[in-house]
């Protein structure tokens, strides 16, 4: 599984249209950036109490990449309308 992949297995389960729910990949020599795109209603589900649910999606993809022996890092986009 990617790291696209493993974001996204997180992210469905947790929000209302896991249909539009984007990320995408940019790599470079600091290592991975996955962007993550939800839909407007989902932002707050995504980001949580305090960015509570946001920093626990953080920890979990960057326990991902340890285990890759990669750095990756998340960035929560603004939705699109």
């Amino acid at each position: 599984m990617d790291p696209t992949e493993y974001l996204v297995s997180i992210i469905g389960p947790i929000v209302t249209k896991p249909e539009e729910v984007r990320v995408t990949s940019i790599d470079d020599d600091m290592g991975t950036l996955l962007r993550l795109w939800v839909a407007k209603q989902d932002m707050g589900i995504v980001i949580g109490a305090e960015g509570g649910t946001a920093k626990a999606i953080r920890q979990l993809v960057h326990a991902y990449g340890y285990q890759q022996e990669s750095r990756i890092n998340v960035k929560i986009m603004e939705p699109i309308d």
